[in-house]
């Protein structure tokens, strides 16, 4: 693969063995005389190229970012979120009920936006929940899981971390256009190409100024410091089933901020996954969290945000719901943000 002429490094894909190898050789993480024997995807991966590496007698992920988003090249990026990730991991290194979710860095080269973990193995991410016909039983034990790993990040971790230089501010601020902005802007998304119908059955959200109004307060919550390391981007496509049980990955969109929101965030893809689509379902959150401190008001207004940005903005989900279903969370998301 030849170096883009947008970056200052030579960038990766399955057709580019020489340049992974020469990688991989500089890292000190392969011999001069191994030999790569097959390149494939790992996963459906947004934001970054994240590749599996098979050699001789194992198997590496090398995951690289670019100065724009993997799955929408036209959506300039930050590619220096890669160095987010990586502190993400030297901020939890002294929380070993942190570390043991997640999977071990191995190498790394900033300068040219790569780094290099262990393979988790046979691995999919929770995505097929949003499609589960058992719905809330199905979902629970997951979410139950996440939140407790969830728990010790906020707990044992973050309080430690009280700098607002935590993460890639950049892509923070594209992450709130995505979030509080776009989805409020008519014509942004087509719609209909994704449900049909949506585009006029969504203009309740559209117009109404109250609600562009919360978000506007909840965005400003989002973009400022915090006292609490997040994840940035939880929800069940960050999460793995592995052999070995839950694992937590994509960890670049971490920022020091309210833990109401990662809070939020988990509550929404819940509700989307089976869960009661109402108030009911952040109550049981804040419970399963047990933290007193937690404010559930402002986690119900990230969870009503979360819903409405993954309905009618440009993430959107595997959902297979119908027009009236979408609709119907579109609600849910307003109540929650207007009501907390």
């Amino acid at each position: 693969m030849q170096q883009d002429e947008s970056t200052e490094y030579p960038l990766i894909d399955e057709n580019s063995p020489d340049v992974i190898m020469a990688l991989l050789q500089d890292m000190g993480l392969c011999e001069n005389d191994e030999k790569i024997g097959s390149i494939s995807k790992a996963g459906e991966g947004n934001m970054n190229v994240v590749l599996r590496v098979g050699l001789s007698d194992r198997s590496l992920i090398v995951k690289q970012s670019r100065p724009w988003v993997a799955k929408y090249p036209s959506i300039a990026a930050p590619d220096d979120r890669i160095v987010a990730e990586l502190n993400f991991y030297k901020y939890v290194q002294d929380s070993p009920s942190v570390t043991a979710a997640l999977p071990k860095i191995l190498g790394d080269d900033i300068s040219r936006r790569t780094i290099v973990m262990e393979d988790l193995g046979a691995a999919s991410d929770y995505s097929s929940l949003y499609t589960s016909e058992n719905g809330l039983a199905e979902s629970s034990p997951v979410f139950e899981k996440a939140i407790a790993w969830l728990s010790q990040l906020h707990q044992t971790v973050v309080k430690k971390t009280n700098d607002s230089t935590v993460g890639c501010y950049e892509l923070r601020e594209l992450n709130h256009a995505h979030i509080f902005t776009i989805p409020m802007q008519a014509g942004a998304v087509d719609l209909n190409s994704i449900c049909d119908g949506l585009q006029s059955n969504s203009d309740f959200i559209l117009g109404d100024e109250q609600l562009r109004t919360a978000l506007k307060t909840l965005g400003d919550q989002y973009l400022a410091s915090g006292e609490h390391l997040l994840h940035g981007d939880y929800y069940p496509g960050s999460w793995l089933k592995t052999d070995a049980g839950f694992r937590v990955i994509d960890p670049e969109f971490c920022f020091a901020g309210p833990i109401e929101f990662d809070l939020g965030v988990l509550a929404a893809h819940w509700i989307f996954c089976g869960a009661a689509p109402d108030r009911s379902t952040v109550d049981l959150v804040g419970r399963l969290y047990d933290d007193s401190s937690v404010d559930l008001a402002v986690v119900s207004q990230f969870a009503g945000v979360e819903l409405i940005r993954r309905l009618i903005g440009v993430a959107q989900l595997p959902l297979k719901a119908e027009l009236q279903q979408r609709v119907s969370w579109l609600k849910t998301g307003r109540s929650l943000v207007l009501e907390g």
